[in-house]
């Protein structure tokens, strides 16, 4: 029998440093996808980082982009004050501040000039009651009414309190007598004052009371 060759070592011819046909090739593309798909991961993960602390400070209850108006401050009670009163009603924007006390008429103040401009009255008790002509005085001088002086009167007997005037004087003669309730109103007779109003009382006058 014929023995084998005896071994060198050494791999046989055409093989010796080479590697199976494709191998380089094959793992190119999983390297490739491995190094893709942790990048997308890894995007990923910033994203959603990105999205939670978004949200979370929307949610944390402290409102942003929200403006406060400012609470306008009192003035001061200083000069300024007489440029914040209000203007009476009526009256012209600019006359508040020439408005007086004194320009505003009071009602004592009319009352006073109505019965200046008014002659002054005399007062004369045709009746057999005492005091009616002083109590008739207090009366007309309460309504704001002149009182000259009071009296009696006796030349005749009138039938009903009536109220006297002098030429001149009849309006005062009838609001007087309207005043008072008096429906007798005559021109004075030639014993009577020439100035003043008379106004002569009857018993009718003491059931009369102020309007």
């Amino acid at each position: 029998m014929s023995e084998p060759p005896p071994s060198t070592g050494r791999p046989p011819s055409g093989l010796t440093g080479r590697r199976p046909v494709g191998a380089h090739r094959a793992t190119r593309p999983r390297r490739r996808g491995r190094e893709l798909l942790a990048s997308l991961l890894g995007v990923a993960i910033v994203a959603l980082g990105v999205w939670f602390a978004v949200h979370k400070d929307h949610n944390s209850g402290s409102p942003t982009g929200t403006s406060v108006a400012a609470t306008p401050r009192p003035t001061s009670s200083g000069s300024s004050g007489a440029s914040a009163r209000p203007t009476p009603t009526g009256l012209p924007a600019g006359s508040a501040a020439a408005l007086s006390p004194s320009a505003v008429a009071t009602p004592t103040a009319a009352a006073s000039s109505s019965s200046a401009s008014r002659p002054a009255v005399v007062v004369l008790n045709n009746s057999r009651i005492r005091g009616l002509a002083a109590d008739a005085a207090r009366r007309l001088t309460a309504a704001g009414w002149r009182v000259d002086r009071v009296g009696n009167y006796s030349a005749h007997i009138l039938a009903e309190t009536t109220v006297f005037y002098p030429d001149g004087d009849r309006a005062a003669a009838e609001q007087l007598a309207q005043a008072f309730g008096v429906r007798r109103v005559e021109a004075a007779t030639a014993d009577m004052s020439t100035t003043d109003l008379t106004l002569v009382l009857t018993r009718d006058w003491a059931s009369r009371s102020v309007e």
